[in-house]
């Protein structure tokens, strides 16, 4: 099925249920991230306090590690009862997961785990490249980092730290892909197990990489509209209100980005 057909689906979905899905996910949003959000807002204040931030970094993490899982889950089961039958489909449902915490915990878990793991052999090639680097020039050198920075230099050591760099992104994209479907298999199916669901995740992901990242990419155009929208709502009002105007455009256009993502995953499985 192409992307296309896949948008048209969400779209027929979100007929007379966009209010419900831009609710369920603003309070995805909220939990997971409310406190990351007051975290930005306090540092930029006169409010910002050294004990203050690093309780609100304690709490940040700690949502961040015990929720995350469940609460994905929770978002993949509303989305999958928006695809099956949308009149089904509650906000209660961001919730209904915790009968499965320690599944979704323990997935969470995993795809960090794995994720690290995959990023050995990288950090292995780039140690390497940096010791032959260092190795073939001057010993008197070798530990001098200006002389890596200096003229006759400088264009090699860019290109050896772009490479690396270019490595650890194309990983983590690839890392991202291979578990995208993770929490919507185990939302499907609550009594597969984690490594099941990794499993059958990387499994699904063969051959529809490129496709899942044209889902993303086809969605660039309703992102350059909100943000046209907010500069132009800005310079009209003069009044600099462009962050609040891009959250309310991302927050609206959010319901059809994950439907979509729900129907690939329907589709591919």
């Amino acid at each position: 099925m192409s992307i296309k057909i896949l948008k048209e689906n969400a779209l027929d979905q979100l007929k007379g249920r966009w209010l419900i899905s831009f609710f369920t996910l603003l309070i995805y949003l909220i939990i997971l991230q409310s406190t990351s959000v007051l975290s930005s807002i306090l540092s930029s204040t006169k409010y910002a306090d050294s004990i203050l931030m690093i309780q609100i970094f304690i709490l940040n993490t700690v949502i961040s590690i015990f929720l995350t899982g469940v609460m994905k889950t929770g978002k993949c089961k509303f989305l999958l009862n928006m695809t099956k039958d949308y009149h089904s489909a509650r906000s209660i449902d961001l919730f209904s997961q915790f009968k499965i915490y320690p599944k979704a915990f323990l997935l969470s878990v995993l795809i960090v785990v794995f994720s690290t793991l995959w990023y050995i052999p990288i950090l292995v090639i780039s140690v390497i490249c940096i010791l032959v680097y260092m190795i073939s020039q001057p010993i008197e050198v070798i530990f001098n980092v200006e002389y890596y920075f200096a003229t006759n230099q400088i264009r090699t050591t860019m290109i050896i730290l772009i490479g690396i760099i270019a490595l650890f992104i194309i990983a983590s994209l690839v890392i991202q892909l291979m578990y995208s479907q993770a929490f919507f298999i185990l939302a499907d199916n609550p009594n597969k197990s984690t490594f099941s669901c990794l499993q059958e995740s990387r499994f699904i992901m063969k051959g529809n990489k490129f496709r899942y990242i044209w889902l993303h990419l086809s969605f660039i155009g309703w992102y350059l509209l909100c943000c046209t929208l907010a500069v132009l709502t800005s310079l009209l009002l003069e009044v600099n209100i462009c962050t609040i105007i891009l959250l309310i455009g991302f927050l609206l256009i959010e319901p059809y980005i994950e439907l979509t993502k729900a129907n690939f995953y329907v589709n591919a499985n």
